[in-house]
């Protein structure tokens, strides 16, 4: 299942959008790997909006505040984007305990149920391992 972005709204497609770029950002780091990731992952979003997430990725510091979540959302495509998140944050062969508490943070604010909330962590480990082991994969082919 992918995230059903043909069926947001434009104000949903943009807190998406936002919602990646301040989540690559929770480390710290913005790995080369994870800007290669968004620059497929941000099909979605006009040229307008583009620029918006953009300005999130260049400022420096620390990530922004989570952008307030728009209306409209189903469950599914709030766990949808939120695996989605655990994917773009897996990107560089890390997750930190920092995004960790991010992914819950959001988990929380789109009211996802403790049970889907788990869920998603427990996955998000696994993604995590799985990534180390392809990029291991990968070099060894070298």
């Amino acid at each position: 299942m992918h995230v059903p972005v043909a069926e947001f709204t434009p104000e949903q497609r943009l807190w998406y959008g936002k919602l990646i770029a301040t989540a690559v950002k929770v480390d710290g780091v913005i790995s080369p790997d994870e800007i290669d990731f968004l620059i497929l992952t941000f099909h979605f979003l006009d040229v307008a909006q583009k620029q918006e997430v953009q300005e999130i990725l260049r400022a420096k510091g620390d990530s922004p505040p989570l952008p307030e979540v728009p209306k409209g959302f189903s469950k599914t495509a709030l766990a949808l984007i939120l695996t989605h998140v655990v994917v773009v944050m897996t990107a560089d062969s890390s997750l930190s305990v920092k995004e960790k508490l991010f992914i819950e943070e959001v988990a929380g604010r789109v009211r996802l149920s403790e049970f889907t909330t788990k869920g998603i962590m427990e996955w998000a480990d696994r993604v995590y391992e799985m990534e180390k082991e392809r990029r291991m994969i990968i070099s060894r082919s070298q």
